[in-house]
């Protein structure tokens, strides 16, 4: 196709992107795929133009980090059948996203392998990271791993979670997982894998007093400013600082 034909495409790809509510990283990842295809192409002869105008869109920093609260999420997993092999499942899973604040591509891409606990650790690849970093698990995360893999059976699949198929569990299979579990439990609001993960560490931050250094090693973030975000959101700091300037003004009564 023409220059302009293929631009009006990409352009027109990044708007359903856009319409789908997917995150600005996620956005821009999928048009930096094309953008690097199309750059391959070109320098193969295959096509005679490049799309370095599509712009990448601008991200968003967290809004509402709060997410639930610890009594919400002790009765979503209150909710689940653990007498069941795919509860016992969706059990250890929860445990990871809350204890230790795992991202939800982080959970899906475990393989048994990765789980040592003799060592009391889980081996894992983290975001934008070649190795395997270790961390560590507390007992009660550990026993609902142990007690997943005793009932799960023979897998095929290297993975650590898999699908009722023995397929590694996708990450909108575990969407859909946490969203039908926060439904049963009556939680009248979106909860996602990465609401839970916001959940852990605004949580652990009530629980350490705003120890952003502990909620950092905690969550793994790079950025310490991002702490600090979650910590102002956990006080309510923006919110509480407009009531003090709006109780600072008088009003003037209004015949």
């Amino acid at each position: 196709m023409s220059e302009r034909e293929a631009i009006g495409h990409a352009i027109a790809y990044r708007g359903h992107l856009l319409e789908t509510q997917l995150s600005a990283s996620t956005v821009n990842a999928r048009l930096a795929a094309l953008k690097s295809f199309v750059t391959h192409a070109a320098k193969r002869k295959l096509c005679a133009f490049r799309l370095d105008d599509i712009k990448s869109v601008k991200a968003q920093t967290y809004k509402d980090t709060r997410g639930i609260s610890i009594e919400q999420f002790q009765l979503l997993i209150d909710g689940i059948d653990r007498k069941t092999v795919m509860g016992k499942r969706d059990y250890a899973m929860l445990r990871l996203l809350w204890d230790n604040a795992l991202r939800r591509a982080e959970v899906c891409g475990l393989d048994r392998a990765d789980f040592h606990p003799g060592e009391a650790r889980l081996y894992l690849k983290g975001k934008g990271k070649i190795d395997k970093e270790p961390i560590d698990l507390a007992p009660a995360t550990i026993e609902a791993i142990s007690d997943w893999l005793a009932s799960m059976g023979e897998s095929r699949s290297p993975a650590l979670f898999v699908s009722c198929r023995d397929t590694r569990l996708s990450v909108d299979r575990l969407y859909q997982v946490v969203g039908g579990l926060a439904e049963a439990a009556g939680i009248d609001r979106l909860v996602s894998p990465h609401k839970i993960r916001h959940s852990s560490i605004t949580a652990l931050l009530d629980l350490n007093g705003g120890d952003v250094r502990s909620a950092q090693a905690h969550s793994r973030h790079k950025n310490l400013a991002t702490l600090i975000r979650y910590d102002d959101g956990r006080q309510q700091l923006q919110g509480k600082a407009a009531k003090t300037l709006a109780d600072a003004i008088s009003e003037r009564d209004v015949d």
